[in-house]
């Protein structure tokens, strides 16, 4: 695949690699109990612990081999799109926007400049999974081009199962 362009620009958002002056906002997310519902990550028992888990995303939005943007709006990280899987010519992605800023297509718009970045790279299949009791992220996949696949997993998260369905898109 071709190397991943350093920023994308849509009309309202700029996708770009974390910078250390995002901290602030990434915690924000990543603290957050709505986000934490639907978006697999960790209890952190220490600050350190989720400052390491931004540090970890800082890089791998710089590394070529992942496909890890920022969501800028305005100069202010509201959240972020990441692989979850890569293989071959496929990509899973994830991703998670505070929840201060749902509802106003930010997402599906991020979404959108990364499913066609991921086309011009040379990526023939993007996939994305949602919880089934989320059905704005289900919204998002399906305004963003993807359609439904008959593919299931339960994931147990947070000591409780969760039906996870995906969604695909094919160049």
């Amino acid at each position: 695949m071709l190397p991943k362009k350093e920023t994308l620009q849509t009309a309202r958002l700029t996708l770009r690699s974390f910078c250390e002056s995002d901290r602030e906002n990434a915690l924000t997310v990543l603290y957050n109990d709505e986000v934490k519902q639907t978006y697999m990550i960790p209890d952190f028992p220490t600050e350190d612990k989720a400052i390491a888990l931004f540090h970890r995303l800082m890089d791998l939005s710089k590394d070529e081999r992942h496909f890890v943007y920022a969501i800028d709006r305005g100069g202010k990280l509201i959240g972020w799109v990441n692989d979850c899987e890569m293989e071959g010519n496929t990509v899973e992605l994830g991703y998670v926007i505070h929840p201060d800023y749902k509802g106003n297509g930010y997402m599906t718009e991020a979404l959108t400049a990364c499913i066609r970045e991921l086309f011009r790279m040379g990526c023939e299949q993007i996939l994305c999974g949602y919880f089934e009791e989320n059905p704005a992220s289900h919204r998002v996949m399906l305004k963003a081009g993807m359609r439904d696949l008959d593919k299931t997993d339960t994931i147990d998260y947070r000591g409780k199962p969760h039906l996870c369905r995906y969604c695909e898109i094919v160049k």
